[in-house]
């Protein structure tokens, strides 16, 4: 028995090839952001750490990128004591910044936005939600490829957000 694969059914192939080059460019987009994260550059904003770890649930590789802030904020009672700040980029379904703290509540339920200066430019503002399972010390910036895309050419990087009880902190 022989098969003939019809007009239509070749069209149905071009399709999948077409899905499977966007998967690949897709793919290829994440993977040269987080390349860009370890440009030279952005070596002496701090020690960025990377870490890939596997989703227990699908098996997918998920790939993080690390900083933690130089500076120490204090914060008055209950959160009394040194508390660190950390910049985190993640690729797990997309790339996502987060912002975070050892300790204290940053003020930001539903939508928010914190002031970014890298470098010598301008501050800019970042829209910026709360984490879904409301831990408060947990902020995601909205336009994460266009943090990512700025942070790659910065040497310093100082984010600028609403702590409880403590007013603006940088």
């Amino acid at each position: 028995m022989t098969s003939q694969l019809t007009p239509t059914d070749n069209e149905g192939l071009n399709e999948e090839k077409k899905l499977t080059t966007v998967k690949k460019c897709e793919l290829l987009a994440k993977l040269v952001l987080l390349a860009a994260m370890a440009a030279p550059a952005l070596a002496e904003a701090g020690p960025w750490r990377y870490e890939t770890k596997k989703d227990k649930m699908t098996g997918v590789a998920i790939r993080y990128a690390r900083s933690d802030a130089n500076n120490t904020l204090r914060l008055p009672f209950p959160y009394s004591g040194a508390t660190h700040g950390r910049i985190t980029v993640r690729d797990r379904d997309g790339v996502d910044v987060m912002v975070q703290v050892d300790q204290g509540q940053i003020l930001c339920h539903d939508d928010c936005s914190v002031l970014v200066k890298f470098d010598d430019q301008e501050a800019e503002s970042f829209g910026a939600s709360g984490s879904n399972d409301h831990d408060p010390t947990t902020i995601f910036l909205d336009d994460a490829v266009s943090f990512v895309e700025k942070a790659r050419n910065a040497k310093r990087i100082m984010v600028r957000m609403l702590m409880y009880q403590a007013g603006q902190q940088t």
